[in-house]
């Protein structure tokens, strides 16, 4: 359990208050093992999330970035094409 590894529980033949324990014991274990599992996802949600936003940004910032190297080295020397770049 220490290690994470939630999978283990407990199966023994018990009376009273033994079995309500190895039944706690079993339900919080199989909670464990639920809430690590949806942690796991929720991370690999949350990663693909800042891929793509990443992506996202990369397109319009390198055009930007296009266009006023352009400006810049006075690729473009039509005032009125310098208008609709910038």
């Amino acid at each position: 359990m220490t290690k994470e590894d939630f999978c283990t529980r407990i199966d023994f033949k018990a009376e009273n208050e033994f079995a309500e324990i190895k039944n706690s014991f079993n339900f919080m274990a199989e909670r464990l093992e639920e809430s690590l599992k949806e942690r796991k996802q929720l991370e690999n949600l949350r990663q693909q999330l800042l891929v793509d936003i990443s992506h996202d940004l990369k397109t319009p910032v390198i055009s930007i970035q296009g266009y006023s190297r352009a400006l810049f080295d006075v690729v473009v020397k039509d005032d009125d094409k310098k208008q609709k770049i910038s």
